[in-house]
C-alpha cells in the first residue's frame, strides 16, 4: 500500500506540474511540500505497522524459528498505537533524508518525464545540496533511534522509553548506524529509483499511457525495495 500510494501520488503531482497554469517554480515548490507531507502521513499510518510486522517476523527467524506471519501481524497491530507515537520523530527524519535525495535526483526524474531543465530544477538541486549536511545529521540521529520498533514489539516499552532504549543500544556504534542508514538509502535509489526513471523514460517515449507507467512504477520500486 505504501508503494502504490506513493507512486500514484507522484504520478498525479507530476501531471499537475506539467498541466497547471502556475509558474514552474511555484508548482514545483507546492509539489515538494505536498509530496513530503503526504509521504510523511503514509509512513506514519502504514510504514510503522509494516516495520513492526517485519521485525516481529525476522527476529525469530534469525534464531532459527519458523516465520509465523499471523503472529507477526498480531504483534504489529498490538503495537500499532505505540509505534505511531514513537515514530513521529524517526519518520520525520527519514522523510527529510528521502526528500533531500529526491531533490538531488530531480533533474534525472524530470528528464525521464520529458521536461525541460527549467528554473525550478537547478533550484531544487541547490536545495538538496544545501540540505545535504542536515540530511547527514538526520541520518546519524535516525540511526540512533531506529531500534525503537524492536524495543516496542519485543520489550513492550512505551514510545519515549523505546526511543531511549534505542539510543542506549546504539551507544558506541553511532558512526556505523549512520553509515548503515546512508548505505540503505543509497542502495534503495540504485535498485528502485534509477530503474523506475529509466522505465518512465521508455514508457512515455512509447506513448503507452499513464496506467502502464503507474503499474510498471509499482513493480519496479517494489522489486528494487526487495532487492
Amino acid at each position: 500500500p505504501i508503494t502504490i500510494g506513493s507512486n500514484l501520488l507522484s504520478q498525479r503531482l507530476f501531471a499537475f506540474v506539467f498541466s497547471g497554469s502556475g509558474s514552474m517554480l511555484a508548482n514545483s515548490m507546492l509539489i515538494w511540500a505536498l509530496n513530503l507531507s503526504a509521504n510523511l502521513v503514509l509512513a506514519l499510518l502504514l510504514g510503522v505497522l509494516q516495520q513492526g510486522m517485519l521485525v516481529a517476523a525476522i527476529v525469530p527467524a534469525l534464531g532459527g524459528e519458523r516465520v509465523n506471519s499471523g503472529a507477526a501481524l498480531r504483534a504489529g497491530l498490538r503495537s500499532y498505537p505505540t509505534l505511531m507515537l514513537a515514530g513521529l520523530l524517526p519518520v520525520l527524519l527519514e522523510r527529510l533524508i528521502a526528500a533531500t535525495a529526491s531533490d538531488l535526483l530531480s533533474p534525472l526524474t524530470l528528464l525521464a518525464y520529458g521536461a525541460q531543465f527549467a528554473l525550478s530544477d537547478p533550484l531544487r538541486l541547490c536545495t538538496g545540496v544545501m540540505l545535504l549536511p542536515f540530511a547527514v545529521a538526520a541520518s546519524a540521529l535516525y540511526g540512533q533511534l531506529a531500534l525503537y520498533v524492536a524495543a516496542i514489539v519485543f520489550e513492550r516499552r512505551g514510545p519515549f522509553a523505546a526511543l531511549r532504549r534505542s539510543w542506549e543500544l546504539t551507544h558506541g556504534a553511532r558512526a556505523q548506524a549512520m553509515l548503515l542508514v546512508l548505505l540503505g538509502k543509497g542502495l534503495l535509489y540504485v535498485f528502485a529509483v534509477l530503474p523506475w526513471s529509466l522505465l518512465s523514460f521508455t514508457i512515455l517515449r512509447l506513448n503507452l499511457g499513464v496506467t502502464v507507467l503507474g503499474v510498471m512504477g509499482i513493480v519496479s520500486i517494489s522489486a528494487g525495495q526487495h532487492t
